[in-house]
């Protein structure tokens, strides 16, 4: 299921924004994470977190949208109050057993013209009406897992949850009735909120100064879970690699890093 106005080629009106204090510590409070991490420099997270509002900016809706890939290209740290323009194209669509899926392109720019970060969002539109939507999902071989070290245990609030994706007007995170209309058994967290963990694991050892991830998002998380991140021990090596684990030990989101800078 496609909006026929967003088709590839799409390009996103541009619009500017500068994030404020306030903004990030409201997301990062709805993850149980401190604000004074990233000592004044904007979360990467939220700027794909902008980029997901570019539908509904647009004129369009993304209630049953759901994350499945997530690149980030950070080639600089932004400051938070930095005025930053966002500029965004859909690059391809095709259809998909359970919707359609969409590839869409941002950068984000400063005033003299410098793009300190870009990121390729890959998105999976569900259809309600699909047969794959409710249909029992087959059991996906799994490689074996890297070695990787427990970092940390998150309990998730659905109250947190709901509030964390409140101005998407997503109803699959806040819905229980909605969530089951999609095949879900209860609402699930936006795919950013994982993300997040992810970021601030990164920002604890150091502040961030550029950062090449792929995120990938291969299930669920429900709004009342327990995650566990793992992680390589050491962050700088190639492909260092994160995981969130749910609590049937089932990777949720994974991320490959091909390059990081600390400060």
């Amino acid at each position: 299921m496609s909006d026929p106005n967003f088709l590839p080629g799409f390009e996103y009106p541009r619009w500017e924004i500068a994030v404020e204090p306030e903004q990030q510590a409201e997301k990062l409070t709805c993850c149980d994470i401190d604000p004074s991490i990233y000592h004044g420099r904007v979360d990467a997270t939220h700027f794909a977190g902008e980029a997901m509002m570019a539908t509904k900016r647009a004129g369009g809706s993304i209630n049953g949208g759901v994350h499945a890939v997530e690149v980030f290209s950070l080639t600089a740290p932004i400051a938070l109050q930095e005025p930053i323009e966002i500029r965004g194209r859909i690059e391809s669509q095709e259809p998909h057993p359970r919707g359609s899926y969409s590839t869409t392109r941002f950068a984000f720019f400063r005033p003299d013209g410098s793009c300190p970060l870009s990121v390729t969002r890959g998105s999976l539109m569900l259809d309600p009406t699909a047969e794959a939507v409710h249909a029992k999902r087959e059991s996906r071989a799994t490689p074996a897992a890297p070695i990787l070290d427990l970092q940390s245990e998150h309990l998730l609030v659905p109250e947190k949850v709901a509030r964390y994706s409140v101005e998407a007007e997503n109803l699959i995170h806040s819905d229980p009735a909605v969530a089951r209309e999609f095949g879900y058994r209860a609402p699930i967290a936006g795919g950013l909120l994982g993300v997040r963990l992810m970021m601030a694991h990164l920002a604890q050892r150091g502040a961030i100064e550029a950062l090449e991830i792929r995120v990938r998002f291969r299930r669920p998380i429900f709004w009342d879970d327990r995650l566990r991140l793992f992680a390589s021990a050491d962050l700088e090596q190639s492909e260092a690699r994160l995981e969130l684990r749910r609590d049937d030990d089932k990777v949720a989101t994974d991320a490959v890093i091909s390059n990081v800078k600390f400060a």
